[in-house]
C-alpha cells in the first residue's frame, strides 16, 4: 500500500511535482543466507518513506517534452522469526536515482 502527498507548479514552459509519502509492507518474506545457512523468515509489516521531484519541459528537444525526476526511497527489514539468523538483525536499504524521460 501506498499514500503520499503532491504539490505541482505549473507555468508555461514546465511543471515541477514534488511528491513525498510512504509505502506499508504486507505479509512479506525473505530467504537470509549467512555463512552457508540459509532461512526463510517472515519480515515485519514497516513504514518505508519516499519522495521525489519531478520536472516536466513542456518544449524539450523538437519541441518533444522532457521529464526529468530525482528520487529517494527507503526501505527497513525487521526480522519477525524465531530463526537463530533473526536475532538482532536490522537490514536498511536507501537508493537515490534520476529517472529522464521524453512525453510524447
Amino acid at each position: 500500500a501506498k499514500a503520499g502527498v503532491g504539490y505541482n507548479y505549473l507555468t508555461p514552459d514546465y511543471t515541477v511535482r514534488l511528491e513525498v509519502g510512504a509505502r506499508y509492507s504486507i505479509e512479506a518474506d525473505s530467504k537470509l543466507e549467512v555463512g552457508g545457512e540459509s532461512d526463510t523468515v517472515d519480515l515485519k509489516e514497516k513504514v518505508n518513506p519516499y519522495g521525489e521531484l519531478s520536472v516536466l519541459w513542456n518544449k524539450g528537444i523538437n519541441n518533444m517534452p522532457i521529464s526529468t525526476s530525482l528520487y529517494y526511497t527507503q526501505t527497513r527489514y525487521e526480522l519477525d522469526s524465531n530463526s537463530a539468523l533473526a536475532e538482532n538483525s536490522k537490514l536498511k536499504q536507501e537508493q537515490v536515482g534520476l529517472k529522464v524521460g521524453l512525453a510524447f
